[in-house]
C-alpha cells in the first residue's frame, strides 16, 4: 500500500500487522512505513511521535547491552582454544578478539560487564604476544577495579587510597597474577 502510494490505507494496515503479529520482526518495518505514510499525508506530529518512540527503543540501554553481548560472544569465540577433537577447528585470533573487546568497551555498559571486558581484553592481548600492551592493560584494569592497587612497586606513581572505593572487580587476583606474568614475558 505504501509503495502503491495509498498512504491513507497504509497506516491502518501497519497497525493491523503490529496487532496481529506482535512478535514479528516486520512490525518494526511496518512502524517506519506507517510514519512515512503519515508524513506523506502531512501528519507530521503523529509521524514525529512514532519516530521518537522507535528512536527510544533503538537507543535503549537494554538494546545496547544486547549489541555488546553479541560482539563479546563473537570475541569470546575468537579467543577460545580450539577443540582438539575437531580436525579443522580454527586457531584463536587473539588480536581480533582484542579489537572487538575494545569496540565493546566504547559502548555504554554496566560496571560489572565492563569489569569482565577489561580483563578479557588484557588477557587477549597477552595471549596475542603483545606483552608490553598487556602490562598496560592489566595495570589499567587494576587502577579501575582494585581499590587497594597503588601502582606497580617502584614505579613512583603510587596513588592515595580512596575514601569510599567501589567494590573490587571480580578478576583482581588474576589480574595481578597476569600482570606479573606479562612483565616477566615482556
Amino acid at each position: 500500500l505504501f509503495h502503491a502510494k495509498k498512504f491513507p490505507q497504509a497506516a491502518p494496515s501497519a497497525d493491523r500487522l503490529s496487532v496481529s503479529f506482535p512478535k514479528s520482526a516486520w512490525r518494526f518495518k511496518a512502524t517506519f512505513l506507517k510514519a512515512q505514510s503519515l508524513i506523506e499525508e502531512k501528519k507530521f506530529e503523529q509521524a514525529a511521535a512514532l519516530y521518537k518512540s522507535e528512536a527510544n527503543r533503538l537507543l535503549a540501554a537494554e538494546r545496547k547491552q544486547e549489541l555488546v553481548g553479541v560482539i563479546v560472544a563473537f570475541a569470546d569465540k575468537l579467543s577460545a582454544k580450539p577443540d582438539p577433537n575437531v580436525p579443522d577447528a580454527p586457531k584463536p585470533d587473539f588480536q581480533k578478539a582484542y579489537n572487538l573487546y575494545t569496540k565493546a568497551l566504547g559502548m555504554e555498559i554496566s560496571r560489572d560487564f565492563r569489569d569482565d571486558l577489561v580483563f578479557k581484553k588484557a588477557r587477549a592481548i597477552q595471549q596475542a604476544g603483545n606483552f608490553g600492551q598487556a602490562v598496560q592493560d592489566f595495570q589499567g584494569y587494576l587502577t579501575e577495579f582494585d581499590p587497594d592497587w597503588t601502582g606497580s612497586a617502584g614505579s613512583g606513581t603510587a596513588r592515595l587510597p580512596m575514601q569510599n572505593p567501589p567494590p573490587a572487580g571480580k578478576h583482581v587476583g588474576m589480574a595481578r597474577y597476569r600482570l606479573g606474568e606479562s612483565q616477566i614475558q615482556a
